[in-house]
């Protein structure tokens, strides 16, 4: 080894390449020898970095191999998928009327949440608002409360380059010539104004007092402008040609409105522009860059932030719809734990931080939801073969993942202290941890009788539901409640109590999970007046309430409220995502319809709960 060179880098180029310094495409044999029929001569120099010999002739070989092998990896997970779809036709557990119905209630309450949506059209009146409104300091002010906020949930805009772009479109007088115009453009500046806006509609969605402050804004203000940036950035993205030109713009784009989109408009408009954004990054390769041997680290880990954001909420907003992404039908690695500088320093060797990083939360909902989609996912259409080993696998292995990342919180928070970021990453994690663990264990209950269910898992049902309701309803997380998932998981933890209740244990501390419930309805009333879409969901959900009430009060049922309370309701289109299928002899089929709500009661009435065996779904005879 003598004659080796010892250096920092691991040459990629071959050596004629090098020698002639010439742009080799850095595969062995490449294009230039091959085009010089010399490719028998052509390798990589031999060399010493940290003390380890490279670009030995087997690397090549392994190197092949590796990517080979990844290939087959991920035809056979695709195959899997593909039996498991079969096999879940089949369905290996029958549910039982509590799993049922508490699967029903809540594509229930999800369907009526999206049955309402704001007008997103952009108006004169709105243009005119962003002409007169926006100023350099505000646009600063909303960029870097994105940033400084938000980025731990699209990491798809890297902040110091979009700074620089931004400081430009100012200094240059661009702005001016261009704010709330919306013809005459061309497609590169359209792209670019639908990015600036997407930062500001999401920024300005999730303001909390102190920006409000800082802008010298009231709330009504800001949330009016938050919906003429969302519309103008849907406006430029439409005059872009998104869909006959893909470009990254696109993915990046949704990416920072995904944290918005159902606040705003719905799961309709958040599940249509999914699918664009993942078609367009399939069409960029985002789905198989681990296939790709020329790019820099940061061109690498920024397109795998952006496919695994796509990927995370593929497969954890599945509502109404099947995940556009199959498992094992990409090549794409994780992102690392990388610093905002070691991403910068383009070193391929750079080692991983073990602080808690905005990018170190995407990792955890990319386990979570990996857990899921492998071991427990059920949307009635592409569902995994679940069975009970399945479940107590994800139960153990979300539990160690949770124990992992509030370790790492700790570390951080003792180094660096807690910013508001942290705080509101911590909050989120919490949350999803707790919604799983409730998934997983309820779900158990198809396959248990009564009293082993009760013994092993209901503890954790309970236990979770109230650590959601505490979590939201802690005034400390006010300002995190904006988030879509938090009432969607606040709900949830409301109908397990009252399905509890209903199904489970209706003479066990009645009271006690009817007083937690109640206590989420201001809350929920709260969120609702920040994303008027959920407000038809939340009025089910009061029914069912009130139904809970009565029930537990020996109420006979007569109430002529209960028809007021629904009659908006009734007249709106239903869109229940098809979950009246798992009902085929409960009259609760269609909760929308006042006389299935009487029904529902006299057979409540008529079957008590401790008749159910869990496991069988089954009256038992006599």
């Amino acid at each position: 080894m003598s004659n080796v060179r010892t250096t920092q880098r691991v040459p990629r180029a071959c050596r004629k390449c090098a020698a002639k310094r010439i742009k080799c495409n850095k595969k062995v044999p490449c294009d230039q020898c091959i085009k010089r029929k010399i490719d028998h001569l052509c390798g990589r120099e031999k060399v010493v970095v940290k003390g380890q010999l490279r670009n030995e002739p087997w690397e090549f070989r392994v190197e092949e191999l590796e990517t080979e092998n990844s290939k087959l990896k991920n035809e056979v997970e695709a195959l899997k998928s593909e039996l498991s779809r079969v096999e879940g036709g089949k369905r290996k557990y029958t549910k039982t009327t509590f799993d049922s119905f508490f699967t029903a209630v809540h594509y229930a309450l999800r369907g009526f949440a999206s049955v309402e949506e704001r007008d997103l059209k952009m108006t004169p009146e709105k243009a005119s608002l962003l002409r007169g409104t926006l100023t350099r300091h505000m646009s600063e002010t909303l960029v870097k409360h994105n940033f400084d906020m938000l980025f731990c949930l699209h990491m798809a805009v890297y902040p110091e380059h979009f700074f620089v772009e931004h400081d430009n479109f100012w200094k240059s007088g661009t702005a001016d010539q261009v704010t709330g115009i919306f013809e005459g453009l061309s497609r590169q500046q359209c792209r670019w104004l639908a990015l600036w806006y997407s930062l500001l509609s999401s920024a300005l969605f999730f303001s909390d007092e102190n920006l409000t402050q800082t802008l010298e804004s009231s709330s009504d203000e800001l949330f009016r402008l938050a919906q003429a940036t969302l519309a103008a950035s849907l406006e430029c993205l439409m005059k872009a040609e998104f869909m006959t030109y893909p470009d990254i713009t696109t993915v990046q784009i949704f990416c920072v409105l995904s944290s918005c989109l159902n606040g705003f408009g719905g799961f309709h408009l958040s599940n249509c522009l999914l699918e664009v954004a993942i078609y367009v990054a399939k069409s960029l390769n985002l789905n198989r860059l681990d296939n790709v041997k020329n790019l820099h680290l940061f061109e690498l880990e920024l397109g795998k932030r952006m496919w695994w954001t796509l990927t995370v909420i593929d497969w954890l907003e599945d509502f109404n719809r099947t995940p556009l992404i199959r498992r094992g039908s990409f090549s794409t690695g994780i992102p690392r734990n990388y610093t905002e500088s070691e991403l910068l320093s383009r070193d391929s060797d750079a080692n991983e931080s073990q602080l808690f990083l905005p990018v170190t939360f995407q990792l955890q909902m990319i386990q979570i939801a990996t857990i899921k989609r492998m071991l427990y996912f059920d949307d009635n259409i592409d569902t995994v073969n679940v069975t009970q080993e399945k479940l107590q696998v994800a139960h153990a292995e979300l539990n160690e993942l949770r124990r992992f990342a509030l370790l790492m919180l700790d570390n951080t928070k003792q180094k660096q202290g807690v910013s508001a970021s942290l705080a509101f990453q911590e909050f989120l994690l919490h949350l999803r941890f707790s919604h799983e663990l409730l998934e997983v264990n309820r779900m158990a209950a198809n396959f248990l009788s009564m009293a082993e269910w009760e013994s092993t898992h209901r503890l954790v049902c309970l236990e979770s539901a109230q650590a959601m309701i505490n979590l939201t309803c802690d005034d400390r997380n006010k300002p995190y409640r904006k988030f879509w998932f938090v009432a969607d998981h606040c709900m949830s933890s409301c109908i397990y109590l009252l399905v509890d209740i209903l199904f489970v244990s209706p003479l066990k501390d009645p009271d006690v999970r009817l007083e937690t419930v109640q206590r989420c309805v201001p809350i929920l009333e709260d969120i609702q007046d920040i994303q008027i879409a959920g407000s038809g969901g939340l009025q089910l959900m009061k029914r069912l309430l009130d139904l809970v009430i009565k029930q537990t009060s020996n109420y006979s049922w007569n109430d002529t409220g209960m028809s007021a309370l629904l009659e908006k309701l009734n007249s709106a289109p239903t869109m229940h995502g098809g979950f009246s299928h798992l009902f085929d002899n409960s009259p609760a089929r269609d909760l929308d319809l006042d006389s299935n709500w009487t029904d529902f009661w006299d057979w409540i009435a008529k079957n008590p709960s401790d008749q159910f065996n869990m496991a069988t779904n089954q009256l038992p005879p006599g």
